[in-house]
């Protein structure tokens, strides 16, 4: 009896242990994992304009005046404050704003002005195909040929995917005077626009696909997909979306760590539900038991008393029956103590067997709860990303369609062209002959 009373109270000390550990632990990562999405759920507020920062509303002036000698003085002037003071935007702005100066010179009649200016615009920028289209447009205007296809095939071979490149490659092909030297440059423009109509059509279809946003590298987008697709992976709310995407991803992969850290807990802890339930299906067999000992000594008790009140009323010697009378009344007693508390000890191991059960259930629901926010939020950030995509890709497939319809028409005049023009000199050839 007083080896399982031992055992109840480690067995009552166990449970307690655990039970804070689960619930301080599920506490604990659950917070942690969700406020991981709460913090990119929200959008930092606008910090004070810093005095250099960038005043796009002066530039959209600049941009859209119509006098080009203003303009031009108003470009050169930001160009030149720009070149002077580091910003992020500086690497993608000053590209637009030299193209935008080289474009007023061409207009005031400066041509070698804007040949200088467009040739300053590095090849890394985004800018650097139109720059060179543009080279090759201004060249022709002012030289030969010669010297303007030259950098229209530059533009074609550095920047394929460019929509502009085509352009330029169909303007190459009006300049030249001959048919035969318009037919290559119009063939690789066909071999150019139908690749890209290609691989547009096929970015296309599979963003129809439920797995369309988790199969593309959206932190660091494959060129492919940013030449189809910039202007949908540069918008603010797609840019947002994309980083509560991620970040409900991340937060999920905390949840399911967690989770599995706690069953491992509670896999490596078995003893405890096992020692609860020995420990009541030892009290379940020791206070019946116990119980019919109390009766049994109770009854003893009341002969050995009654005994003794007869010696004692009769004058007789009754010192032995009293000694066991006062024996009995204290294994009596005792054992009515320890009855009490096994049953107090039964009922608080029966309410903690149960508790422990009803904490894991309502802390697996609670993070079941959050695991469900978690997806919700992701679903719908990931179906923000999708039709912003698609609504790109459409945009794209719908200009490659009109270059690869404008493409083949050039190329269908050039084809006839030669056809009419080799006619021509197979006729003139046989009324020679003759």
């Amino acid at each position: 009896m007083a080896g399982n009373h031992l055992n109840t109270k480690q067995v009552l000390g166990y449970a307690s242990m655990l039970m804070l550990i689960f619930a301080w632990g599920t506490v604990r990562a659950g917070t942690a994992c969700e406020s991981t999405v709460l913090g990119a759920d929200s959008i930092p507020p606008a910090s004070a304009e810093h005095p250099d920062a960038l005043q796009y509303g002066e530039i959209n002036r600049a941009m859209l005046q119509t006098d080009d000698v203003q303009r031009r003085s108003h470009l050169n002037d930001l160009i030149a404050r720009l070149s002077s003071t580091a910003h992020a935007e500086n690497d993608a702005l000053l590209p637009r704003l030299q193209i935008a100066l080289a474009y007023s010179e061409i207009r005031l009649g400066n041509t070698s002005s804007a040949i200088a200016i467009l040739k300053r615009i590095p090849l890394e920028s985004s800018q650097a195909a139109s720059a060179l289209v543009l080279l090759g447009e201004v060249t022709y205007r002012t030289g030969s040929t010669e010297t303007a296809t030259p950098w229209i095939l530059h533009a074609a071979n550095l920047y394929p995917q460019k929509p502009e490149v085509i352009t330029g490659l169909l303007n190459a092909a009006e300049w030249q005077k001959d048919a035969h030297d318009a037919l290559p440059l119009l063939l690789q423009a066909k071999l150019l626009v139908d690749d890209q109509f290609h691989l547009v059509s096929d970015l296309m279809q599979r963003s129809r696909s439920a797995g369309f946003i988790e199969s593309l590298g959206l932190e660091t987008p494959d060129t492919v997909l940013w030449s189809f697709a910039s202007e949908a992976l540069t918008d603010p709310a797609f840019v947002h979306a994309k980083q509560i995407h991620l970040t409900s991803r991340s937060a999920s992969l905390c949840l399911q760590t967690h989770l599995e850290k706690a069953n491992a807990l509670r896999d490596k802890n078995p003893t405890l539900i096992r020692d609860l339930d020995l420990a009541l299906q030892d009290l379940d067999v020791l206070i019946p038991n116990a119980q019919k000992a109390l009766i049994a000594d109770e009854a003893s008790f009341l002969d050995i008393a009654q005994s003794y009140k007869h010696c004692h009323k009769n004058g007789q010697d009754c010192h032995e029956l009293r000694a066991a009378r006062d024996l009995q009344g204290r294994r009596l007693t005792s054992l009515r103590n320890r009855l009490h508390n096994m049953e107090q000890q039964h009922r608080f191991l029966e309410a903690e067997q149960k508790s422990i059960s009803g904490r894991w259930i309502a802390e697996q629901r609670a993070m079941s709860a959050v695991g469900m926010r978690l997806m919700q939020q992701n679903s719908e950030n990931r179906q923000i990303m999708k039709v912003l995509l698609q609504q790109a890709l459409v945009k794209s497939h719908a200009q490659w369609q009109e270059l690869s319809a404008n493409v083949y028409f050039h190329l269908a005049n050039a084809q006839n062209e030669n056809i009419k023009e080799h006619r021509a000199q197979g006729a003139l050839s046989q009324s020679s002959r003759m």
